[in-house]
């Protein structure tokens, strides 16, 4: 399901997570394409240790056909932060590769209270460095008039996690 944009500029690196969605597409956010050259972009799938190179069969990089931002993204906000990546070639699905479960049912739910799970390799705090080794933490999504009392810029098409003691960045 997770997947990484990686940026190679000499030698690979982690720029962003991503997710799986099908065979060809990769989910991921769009601030995280500012200011790149997408002829250097690719996808890394099966991956959990990034200081192992290749540490599984599964482990495999896709070059990129194209690339889709969401035409009314707002850098500022972050509001329709959401871009698609598609693979030049399938992605090899396998025990450790496969597309997320999108659950439509639910694209007009209320999550206010749930408790969600967040995988990737961002900062574990505020200026830190990223983690080598795939992180996974469960948080709680936040009502919008709670997070809109920290975060002024939320819009109605965006939530908001958090937990005590814990993050996603």
């Amino acid at each position: 399901m997770m997947a990484g944009l990686v940026e190679y500029e000499g030698q690979a690196s982690l720029i962003c997570g991503g997710v799986i969605i099908s065979n060809r597409y990769v989910l991921t956010a769009a601030h995280c394409l500012l200011g790149r050259n997408y002829n250097n972009l690719a996808v890394i799938v099966g991956e959990h240790d990034t200081s192992t190179g290749d540490d599984s069969p599964a482990t495999k990089g896709y070059r990129l056909s194209s690339i889709t931002t969401h035409p009314m993204f707002n850098n500022n906000t972050y509001d329709y932060d959401i871009a698609i990546l598609k693979t030049a070639q399938p992605i090899q699905f396998s025990q450790y590769v496969s597309p997320a479960c999108l659950p439509f049912k639910f694209s007009n739910y209320d999550f206010t209270n749930q408790k969600v799970i967040i995988l990737g390799w961002g900062t574990l705090f505020i200026g830190g460095p990223r983690p080598n080794v795939l992180q996974k933490v469960e948080v709680n999504v936040i009502s919008q008039p709670s997070c809109q009392r920290s975060v002024s810029t939320l819009t109605s098409r965006q939530m908001c996690t958090f937990t005590p003691g814990k993050d996603a960045l």
